[in-house]
This record gives structure tokens, sequence and C-alpha cells, in this order.
């Protein structure tokens, strides 16, 4: 069955340096330095949308269609302000009507699945209020390039089948056998044993029901029984 998640708990952070080119998935985690911004109440509305074109001919019943030009979207980060966060700090910095770079910003979700967008941020701006009203900072972030997530090739998933009869299975990584793990270890122990022979700061968070479910953290190749992602 699959998982439902919500926004409890997901993390957001500013780049500390600016990105005034796009970036793919390598680029974006090969940012040296976040900030995180702290009191985050509600994360910004974005993703693509591109406009649809219509024609019309003189000899044509139905209008043709077309795809013109894709926005990344618009949003506001808001916050609990906090002026001795260095992540609102960051953002009022880069908000100025006079600062022209863009930022890239990344978001860690409920199931450790990372989102990265790119764009530039006006703001702060407070929406005011009453007594019992919260004294906020929203930010205006305005993207400039669809979100790249670290599950967006749908390779981050594994599942180890042992089944039929078979009592364990060998963990391959970049073609060279690392281990043989028994069909009836405990997942916290086949976590363990792929956690080990991982490089490149990529881990694996392993379940179990009646597979091992094998999550990455990034996207990577390995080979199981009878099967190899890439």
């Amino acid at each position: 069955m699959s998982s439902v998640y919500t926004h409890s708990n997901v993390s957001f952070a500013v780049s500390a340096n600016a990105c005034d080119s796009d970036l793919n998935l390598a680029g974006f985690q090969g940012v040296a330095s976040w900030i995180s911004v702290a009191n985050v109440g509600s994360l910004p509305e974005r993703g693509i949308n591109t406009n649809m074109l219509s024609y019309d001919t003189v000899n044509t019943l139905v209008t043709k269609k077309a795809k013109g030009i894709t926005d990344a979207g618009t949003g506001t980060l808001e916050c609990a302000r906090d002026e001795n966060d260095a992540g609102q700090a960051k953002m009022t910095a880069i908000g100025q009507p006079n600062y022209f770079n863009s930022h890239a910003f990344k978001m860690v979700k409920q199931d450790g699945t990372v989102e990265y967008g790119r764009g530039l941020v006006s703001g702060p701006a407070s929406p005011g209020g009453r007594n019992e009203d919260f004294d906020l900072s929203n930010y205006t972030i305005a993207f400039q390039q669809a979100p790249v997530s670290n599950n967006a090739s749908g390779t981050t998933t594994y599942v180890v089948d042992v089944h039929g009869g078979v009592s364990g299975f060998q963990l391959v990584v970049g073609g060279i056998v690392t281990g043989i793990i028994d069909a009836s270890e405990t997942a916290i122990n086949v976590q363990a044993a792929i956690n080990a022979v991982l490089t490149g700061g990529v881990t694996a968070t392993v379940t179990t029901g009646t597979d091992y479910n094998v999550v990455f953290s990034a996207p990577m190749t390995l080979a199981g029984i009878g099967a190899t992602i890439s």
C-alpha cells in the first residue's frame, strides 16, 4: 500500500551563495553550503504551469491547441519572525529590491525525499493582524526552474525479493559482491550491511514486510536477485 505524507517536520534551507544558472540533481547536491530557515509555518506553492495556446482556423470546427511558455511558480514562505535566525536573516538579505541574484532552496520531506528549487526572493512582508495574530515574516519566492527531486529518476526504491525458498541474497555494489544476507535477517541488520558498503554520502533505509524495501537517499546502481537499478 502506498504511503501518504504531510508537511509536518519538513525542513527548508536556502543556499549561502547565489545560483544564477539552472542546476540538475548533481548540481543541487553539490551546493557547498545551506542555511536552515527556522520557524517555517507554511511552505511556498511551486511547480510548473504551462500556458495552453489556442488558434482558430476558418475551416476547423474545434480550436487547435499547443503548449506555450512554462512558469515554475511563485509562492510564499511564511515564518514566525526571528531576526536572530541565520536563515531568516539570509532570506531578508536576498529579498532586498537591489539584490538581483537567484538562490537555491532545499526541502527535506517527511519520507526523506529531498526537493530542490531555485529562484528570486522578495521580502519580508508582514501580514499585520490583531492581538492574537502571530508576528510573521512572509518571503515571496519566484522560482526560476522546475523542482528537482532526488526521487525524480524513479530509481531510489528497490524491493529485494526473498520469496521462492531463497535463503538469502547477494548484496552487489558496483559489480562487486560485498555480502550475502540471509532472507530471515532483520531489517535493521540488512540496513547496516548495506550502509557499510555505500559510498559518496548515499545512505539506505530498510523496512520489511514480505520483502526487504530499500530506499536510497540518492539515485545509484544496486544489483540484487535478478535486478539492477540505475
